[in-house]
């Protein structure tokens, strides 16, 4: 499954599936760290939540979680 990951605020990405289901979301609650939060029944159960020392790593987590693309969408760096 694929999985588009979204800025939402100055440290929260929204991570949605290509049909715009939310899957979840990753927060930086401290600089140098990323967490990974899954929505309630959604296929990231399961994954280790954190701690990430960057957004590109938390989402190649996602990734091989998902066994899928894990990309940010347009203007969500």
């Amino acid at each position: 499954m694929d999985v588009v990951v979204t800025l939402k605020g100055n440290s929260t990405w929204l991570l949605n599936d290509r049909l715009g289901r939310l899957l979840g979301e990753i927060k930086q609650p401290d600089a140098g760290t990323y967490t990974i939060f899954p929505a309630p029944n959604s296929a990231l159960l399961g994954i280790r939540p954190s701690p990430y020392p960057s957004l590109q790593d938390a989402m190649s987590v996602i990734e091989f979680h998902a066994k899928g693309q894990c990309q940010l969408s347009s203007g969500a760096a």
